[in-house]
């Protein structure tokens, strides 16, 4: 397996000459290129088996457009078409963030992802937080508003070991790119907003841990403060017109608002149309003091509904978490059959690296009927 990694400094557009030294300091003058590529990675795995031979390619490149962030990713594996994902430019504003491009969109945990491809924006009444010496490739707003997370990602010492624990579990190891970036794609969210995930970077020979990267959603990251409101919107077509495998079929097109009544209380509501399919949704997130949460979400499609609940508390060597889901018959896909899921979990840790719990689940539906304590 070889990586070969480019990595381009910014350039600041100006005359050569010289500056006479002053008393005092200068104001710092300096910004980004109207249009740059900052970052090049390419990875290639060749396999050879035998007669076998099998390769497998990804190219990712990341660069500054029209004072916003530009990013693509392609891949390409023998005897398939190059494809490419995960495209798209975006630009901070005081208020609003936007995106134009690629990207798979999940506003609710109860309802469908949607892959659309078009334009997207995201609007807070309260001023975005944007530091233009950041790494802005990686969006703390829109790329993070769906609930549940599906890909995580960050930096670290190029070389080490990421092992992604999820409830304190190893779930996962990558090698971190010659980039200092690593990933995991697709994490599975075994609670709806609140479990805990966490990335522990190991060294390479020792495996000594390095430090740990938190990626957990908590109760403060669904409420807003109060007064707050928070929209986010998007049209375009649905799925990726540049991947074979899945090619746009049809629109796409979804709007959320999120409103904080108080600092404990948030309100949201939201629509979302995929190839013909239109779902409405509701939903609340509180807080009870500093250690339970509870979020809730109903929707409807066509006469079918659809609920769950979430509700969760933790102190300092415990986590308990009531989970609830129904949906009804025809309300995820057109397919799809009524299910019932409803969860209990309860973890005490007697150390740092025992614990004793209780896990009951009961769960109906087409494709499984299971009842356990």
């Amino acid at each position: 397996k070889y990586a070969i990694n480019m990595t381009l400094p910014w350039w600041q557009q100006g005359l050569p000459g010289t500056e006479a030294f002053a008393d005092e300091s200068p104001d710092v003058d300096f910004n980004p290129a109207a249009f740059g590529l900052t970052q090049v990675r390419l990875d290639h795995t060749q396999f050879l088996r035998g007669g076998d031979n099998y390769g497998y390619s990804n190219l990712l490149l990341r660069g500054r457009l029209a004072d916003g962030i530009w990013r693509g990713e392609f891949i390409h594996e023998d005897n398939r078409d190059l494809r490419a994902e995960n495209y798209y430019w975006l630009r901070d504003f005081d208020h609003v963030q936007a995106l134009v491009g690629n990207q798979e969109v999940l506003i609710n945990p109860l309802l469908p992802s949607v892959q659309t491809t078009g334009a997207q924006a995201l609007y807070s009444s309260t001023e975005l937080k944007f530091d233009p010496y950041q790494d802005q490739t990686r969006s703390q707003y829109i790329r993070s508003f769906g609930i549940p997370a599906k890909d995580v990602e960050g930096i670290a010492q190029p070389g080490a070991i990421a092992e992604l624990r999820v409830n304190e579990r190893p779930i996962a190891r990558v090698r971190v790119n010659l980039d200092g970036t690593y990933r995991f794609d697709r994490v599975r969210s075994s609670s709806l907003q609140f479990q805990t995930t966490r990335v522990h970077i190991l060294d390479q020979r020792s495996y000594v841990e390095l430090e740990v990267q938190d990626f957990t959603r908590t109760p403060i990251d669904l409420l807003l403060d109060k007064g707050q409101v928070v929209g986010f919107a998007g049209v375009g077509a649905n799925g990726n017109p540049l991947d074979p495998l899945r090619q746009a079929s049809g629109e796409a097109a979804f709007g959320l608002v999120r409103y904080g009544i108080s600092k404990a209380l948030t309100v949201e509501a939201g629509i979302q149309s995929a190839n013909g399919r239109l779902h409405q949704v509701a939903g609340l997130s509180s807080s009870f003091g500093q250690r339970w949460a509870l979020t809730a979400s109903a929707g409807h499609h066509e006469g079918a509904f659809g609920y769950n609940t979430d509700f969760y508390g933790r102190g300092e060597r415990w986590t308990l978490n009531l989970r609830s889901q129904n949906y009804g018959e025809g309300f995820r896909s057109e397919l799809s059959d009524e299910s019932n899921f409803n969860e209990l979990r309860y973890e005490y840790w007697l150390t740092s690296r025992f614990s004793v719990g209780m896990h009951g689940r009961s769960a109906q539906g087409a494709s499984r009927n299971e009842d356990y304590l």
